[in-house]
């Protein structure tokens, strides 16, 4: 067999993962490997270096050409090529391989053109990284974590990069090319014309892109990789960079969502994972990322309560078969209570802290058919009595649950109004401690808006169960029995 034919991606793929007896390769690598590769991980070895050169010069180049001029192992190449392509530097159609045009590959470009790619290798990177200010070589080998010893030695090798100052070196200022480059991968961000924030809070982002930014892939970008066919015309990206959950992964498909298709692969997704996901939390993620009311739609639908459905795209027009059904219609409420010799009011508090959205559809038609005649003030005892004995279930998440409800009643309730009221106020009180908290920090860590938090609290110091502090800012603490 000639080498360009053994050379075959797929046939040299076969050889290096799926050998009878596979090479072993230690756990903590095996581990790293399995992950998302994102720019925190970004590191090149002198076969990127030589393999990024060649095909700087060749602009594409066949990977027999490739393993012909690079002269390293066939495992190597294979594994250096194999990440090169997981950060968008080159891309790979059958036996051809390019360098790809886009921000990460170019700056690589001007780093060979400017004689400093060569520098960016192994540990000598992450030391340069830390030399973007002045440095002591003491504080760079705790930033590193390297020796004193090895923190001078990598100095020595990359002095015709930096600058002295009596113990402390620094990258010149006048290698501008290389300190962009190292402050983007300091900062694990990836500036890009053809990128859009769909989605941002803090310094968290869900990011659309036209090609592999570096960051952790999520929403339909994930999708086949978690055996769900669906066809990627862009990516979907996170920032910051962090393994991401089933449940974060599918909340980020709500928000990226645009039509039919979209969601027909995001009832796949919830049909073959719906046992390994906490609902609890995708419903919290789904008021994070302005996607409830799409969340409580999906309910809907599966539940066969299409007339409580706002969102077009489930018009009853659509065929079943689209969207799979997930679980079996409701039993009429009458004939429930008769069965189970339940109260109303039981069944409309179970239904409300179930840990299912689509039982909480149960409790917007028992208030339609039963307003009038339920005890709310008997509602309203149990439910604070339960949300404060039972701290594992979130009482912002029982908050929204009351707000949708209301939403979607053929006419709002006074009571429901009484209640979200209550929860609030519990949130509140409980949050406050011995050192107090500001009406900002309340709010971020109930994320409602002020308003309603400085009307509640002006409440509970008309009835004297807190106290204000003259800080600056003003703080609130509980009042001391």
């Amino acid at each position: 067999m000639s080498i360009s034919n053994f050379f075959d991606w797929e046939l040299v793929k076969t050889r290096v993962e799926f050998k009878r007896k596979p090479i072993e390769i230690p756990k903590s690598k095996r581990e790293k490997r399995e992950k998302e590769l994102t720019l925190s991980d970004f590191s090149l070895t002198k076969t990127d270096i030589e393999i990024i050169k060649f095909l700087i010069k060749k602009k594409e180049a066949k990977l027999c050409e490739i393993r012909n001029a690079v002269k390293k192992s066939r495992i190597a190449i294979y594994f250096s090529l194999k990440k090169l392509e997981e950060f968008a530097i080159i891309t790979k159609v059958n036996n051809l391989v390019t360098l790809s045009d886009n921000y990460l590959a170019n700056h690589l470009k001007k780093l060979d053109k400017s004689k400093t790619l060569e520098y960016v290798v192994g540990k000598r990177l992450n030391v340069l990284k830390s030399l973007l200010e002045w440095k002591s070589a003491h504080l760079v080998s705790k930033e590193v974590g390297i020796s004193v010893s090895s923190a001078y030695k990598y100095i020595d090798q990359l002095s015709d990069l930096l600058e002295r100052s009596g113990d402390k070196y620094r990258i010149k200022p006048t290698f501008s090319e290389l300190r962009e480059f190292l402050e983007m991968l300091r900062k694990e961000s990836l500036p890009h014309e053809s990128s859009e924030e769909i989605w941002s809070l803090g310094n968290e982002k869900l990011i659309k892109s036209k090609i592999k930014l570096g960051l952790p892939l999520t929403s339909f970008s994930k999708f086949p990789e978690l055996g769900i066919d669906h066809k990627v015309d862009e990516y979907y990206h996170f920032h910051p960079s962090k393994e991401l959950s089933l449940e974060e992964i599918f909340v980020h498909s709500l928000k990226s969502s645009k039509n039919i298709a979209d969601m027909s692969s995001i009832f796949k997704f919830l049909s073959k994972y719906e046992s390994e996901m906490d609902f609890i939390e995708i419903e919290k993620l789904a008021d994070k990322y302005g996607v409830y009311d799409l969340w409580f739609d999906i309910n809907a639908y599966v539940s066969n309560k299409k007339d409580l459905i706002s969102n077009e795209l489930f018009s009853t027009e659509l065929n079943a078969e689209v969207f799979p059904k997930l679980s079996k219609d409701f039993i009429e409420l009458d004939e429930f209570i008769k069965a189970e010799n339940i109260s109303p009011e039981t069944l409309f508090l179970a239904n409300l802290l179930s840990e299912n959205m689509r039982n909480v559809i149960n409790c917007i038609e028992i208030v339609n058919k039963k307003h009038d005649d339920l005890d709310w003030n008997l509602i309203r005892i149990v439910l604070n009595e339960e949300i404060n004995r039972n701290r594992s279930f979130p009482g912002k998440v029982v908050l929204s649950r009351l707000k949708l409800i209301n939403k979607k009643l053929k006419r709002e309730s006074p009571y429901l109004k009484i209640l979200e009221r209550d929860l609030l106020e519990n949130a509140i009180y409980e949050h406050l401690s011995n050192n107090g908290l500001t009406v900002r920090e309340l709010q971020a860590i109930l994320e409602i808006p002020e308003y309603q938090i400085r009307n509640i609290l002006n409440k509970m110091l008309r009835e004297g169960k807190i106290e204000k502090l003259e800080t600056s800012p003003i703080k609130y603490v509980r009042k001391l029995s």
